[in-house]
């Protein structure tokens, strides 16, 4: 009785997980990387005045970038975490593409890049009439070693659900 509940368990506890995978929370991205910004990054009086209020703007713009990105393909039918997701090719789970549709997401794709560039090159302007080189230097290693959190964080979520594969036998010799 208790491994039935548990398994059970188990089972909602992954349904809950995958729908909440799919609804991003803008408000809780922004929060988390200002928040991992102050614990690292210590800019002094004088450049804090000015840093706090651009980055937190900063990253709003960015999050609403990706939130248009989502929308527009949406729209016309595309599942938002579907083509070119690594199952498509295995397992067939995804719906197949027209031929508009594809072209759509691709064009999708390229003016998110194009604008997340221009939002970046902007904000980098930005940055190096606030902060001293070193601090820009400090501020750009501390978002990459957590943006690098994030992606192996995704990474050993993703293979942790996994299944694992059977290892082969080795002969005994």
């Amino acid at each position: 009785m208790k491994r039935i509940f548990f398994i059970a368990m188990l089972l909602v506890a992954g349904i809950a997980a995958t729908n909440a995978q799919d609804k991003i929370d803008g408000n809780k991205i922004v929060q988390d990387r200002v928040l991992n910004m102050k614990t690292h990054f210590k800019p002094t009086a004088a450049e804090a005045k000015t840093f706090w209020a651009a980055y937190e703007q900063y990253l709003r713009s960015e999050v609403k970038l990706h939130e248009t990105y989502r929308a527009n393909i949406e729209k016309k039918g595309i599942k938002v975490n579907c083509p070119n997701c690594p199952n498509c090719d295995e397992e067939k789970k995804c719906e197949e593409l027209t031929d508009s549709q594809i072209t759509y997401l691709f064009d999708q794709k390229f003016e998110l890049k194009k604008n997340l560039l221009t939002l970046e090159t902007n904000f980098y302007k930005k940055l190096k009439t606030m902060l001293s080189p070193k601090h820009l230097q400090e501020f750009y290693k501390i978002d990459e070693r957590y943006k690098r959190s994030l992606s192996l964080g995704k990474k050993k979520a993703e293979d942790s659900t996994k299944t694992p594969a059977a290892t082969p036998h080795k002969a005994k010799r």
